[in-house]
């Protein structure tokens, strides 16, 4: 998965076809794609958290929250989504605070550098998609007569 991640954020064509990235707000009546994406959070989250709880995590809503976040984050890369980066960034926010109390030094070390790379990819992405929004609004032309 993180041989496609790279692909997808640091090559514009991957085969000669164009990497499309797009927004989740705006897809549907404004709102679609991303009452899709909380509808699954709050679904995936209702799913992990006994699940998590009754493997004896110390901390289920919190693992929860992890396991389902890098769900979606993972879904929205698929679907193409430019926000799928802040998942991953929220992922991390909350990982790297539970790691460093588990004195897991080391794996929340490796998640600050992912962090970083989050926020990199979530800006290569946005200036993508703001290409390829350029790109696709026809130039206005001037009639003389």
């Amino acid at each position: 998965m993180n041989v496609f991640d790279w692909l997808l954020t640091s090559q514009v064509t991957i085969a000669g076809s164009p990497v499309l990235v797009r927004e989740i707000v705006g897809n549907v009546f404004g709102l679609g794609s991303a009452v899709e994406l909380l509808g699954l959070a709050v679904v995936m989250y209702a799913v992990f958290y006994p699940v998590l709880k009754a493997l004896g995590s110390w901390g289920p809503q919190w693992d929860a929250w992890i396991l389902a976040g890098s769900v979606l984050a993972t879904y929205g890369m698929a679907r193409g989504w430019v926000e799928f980066w802040l998942v991953w960034i929220a992922v991390d926010v909350v990982g790297v605070p539970l790691l460093l109390k588990a004195k897991f030094y080391p794996s929340a070390t490796m998640y600050i550098v992912y962090g970083v790379f989050c926020v990199l990819g979530f800006a290569a992405w946005v200036r993508v998609q703001r290409d390829q929004a350029s790109q696709a609004r026809p130039e206005l032309e001037t009639v003389v007569s």
